[in-house]
């Protein structure tokens, strides 16, 4: 049973396509676009698993445009459970960066709400 191989070199149907589970199959990542919802993968400075080319941040950000992988400095793998200070500090930036994005391009219609 494949569980998170996202960096096989299956390719099925003409594109490459990564499993993330057994149960789910495969996904073709040239159909996530980053731009509309965006992609972010997070892991700790200390956390070695994040840096793995094959499976890890680096082959996120290679294998679906517009990604964006992120080391928070400082912090390690399990970083909610050992420094969740650290950890919110990290995420709380992001999430500005994430909600920043989405305001500038809004696409709501007038009267909207959330309109600036």
């Amino acid at each position: 049973m494949e569980l998170h191989t996202l960096a096989s070199n299956s390719s099925r149907s003409g594109y490459r396509t990564r499993r993330a589970s057994a149960a789910h199959g495969p996904i073709p990542l040239h159909k996530i676009d980053a731009q509309a919802k965006p992609v972010y993968v997070v892991t700790g400075e200390y956390d070695p698993a994040g840096d793995d080319d094959v499976s890890g941040g680096p082959a996120v950000e290679k294998f679906i445009p517009g990604a964006k992988f992120v080391k928070a400095e400082g912090l390690g793998h399990f970083t909610p459970c050992d420094d969740p200070i650290g950890f919110g500090d990290a995420i709380v930036a992001l999430l500005d960066e994430v909600i920043n994005k989405a305001s500038s391009r809004s696409t709501c219609r007038p009267g909207c709400p959330c309109s600036p």
